[in-house]
């Protein structure tokens, strides 16, 4: 190993190697094989002493065994970089596809398109949606559930707002980019943001009454009996119903005042419209089917209900209102109207012409008879 340090320090500074003899960079001097390791002169070859301890050959100092020169053609070094000794490195991205790669567009990997920068094939679920063939990809989060924003097939779910209607999920309608807006289907009803029909319900009252009805402004009064029957029924909002009805003094336009001007139409609760504003019911009645729904979505025809109103909303004569809705009195009437007949009765264009529906006959205030119109 001295041989070495000396062989390959020939370059030292001036100021080292001055200590170091010229010989020892010639290779000519084992300096490790003194007693002290620091020999520094030539051995005299006539000196028969050199050596004499073992009776061996002097060595060759040129001999690259004894002074430890490496030969270059056993060491088997390489002169390559990669696994193949060839210095080329495949990598994803370089166009080239090996390894575990799916694809590799080279610079055109997206992860938006075809072939990801993880030269992967971009496929639904994972996450990026893969532009002009996926609407969407939320990854993991994709789901066939009724509002998810995408679907297992990375296109929007069913929701309120893609312009497909889901009865069953409890919409009313979907008009997609038209809800909330002043587009309107083909009944002429808006929708709203939460596919929710734009329109005000209406319904006959399925439980008859007499002509006390708890007047029209006390805590059990004919509102009252609205807002139970929509209660009982499980209807939304029940307490935005209340009793069409004229008392002996106030009209049922005064009643519904914030609802005159109000373009909103009304629907029975199947969803059929029978008038198209509270303006439009007060002047030509509620069409061709009246209001024939009660509050449990069941049929109801040809009965009466207490109004004591004109066709036009006002109050028919203070005399027919059961003392204002407050009296079971048999010797007072009632003016009520006819809820509906059948399109094939015989006196059906009469009660559309004549607005029976809300002013036909009198009867007697102690009769349980009266059902009630109810409107929001």
């Amino acid at each position: 190993m001295s041989v070495h340090w000396f062989r390959y320090n020939c370059h030292l500074p001036l100021g080292i190697w001055s200590i170091v003899t010229a010989a020892a960079c010639s290779g000519a001097v084992d300096v490790g094989g003194g007693e002290q390791g620091t020999s520094t002169g030539v051995p005299d070859p006539s000196d028969s002493s050199s050596g004499d301890d073992d009776g061996a050959e002097p060595t060759d100092p040129t001999d690259g065994a004894t002074t430890g020169e490496v030969d270059a053609s056993t060491t088997g070094t390489s002169s390559g970089g990669d696994s193949t000794g060839t210095g080329d490195v495949n990598f994803c991205g370089d166009g080239i596809i090996d390894g575990d790669e799916a694809c590799d567009l080279g610079e055109a990997n997206s992860m938006f398109r075809f072939c990801t920068e993880w030269c992967q094939l971009n496929v639904c679920g994972d996450g990026f949606p893969f532009v002009g063939a996926e609407l969407c990809d939320e990854g993991v989060a994709n789901s066939d559930e009724y509002g998810s924003t995408c679907n297992s097939q990375c296109r929007p779910g069913a929701r309120c707002g893609d312009g497909f209607l889901q009865a069953d999920e409890g919409e009313q309608c979907d008009l997609g980019p038209g809800n909330d807006t002043d587009q309107v289907d083909d009944q002429g009803l808006k929708c709203s943001a939460q596919c929710r029909v734009v329109a005000y319900r209406g319904f006959i009252t399925s439980m008859t009454f007499t002509g006390d009805l708890g007047g029209l402004n006390g805590l059990d009064d004919a509102d009252e009996k609205c807002r139970f029957a929509a209660w009982s029924a499980g209807l939304p909002m029940p307490n935005n119903f209340r009793a069409f009805l004229s008392g002996d003094d106030v009209s049922a336009n005064k009643r519904f005042i914030d609802r005159l001007g109000d373009p909103t139409p009304y629907l029975l609760l199947g969803g059929q419209v029978f008038a198209a504003s509270y303006d439009e019911l007060v002047l030509h009645g509620p069409g061709d089917a009246g209001i024939s729904i009660t509050e449990k979505g069941e049929p109801l025809v040809g009965v009466y209900v207490a109004t004591n109103t004109t066709p036009g909303g006002e109050v028919f004569d203070p005399e027919s209102s059961c003392a204002s809705w407050q009296s079971t009195n048999k010797s007072l009437l009632a003016r009520v109207g006819i809820n509906a007949l059948a399109p094939d009765d015989a006196d059906h264009p009469t009660w559309k012409s004549e607005g029976w529906w809300t002013s036909a006959y009198e009867v007697a205030c102690d009769k349980p008879l009266f059902h009630l119109y109810c409107l929001e």
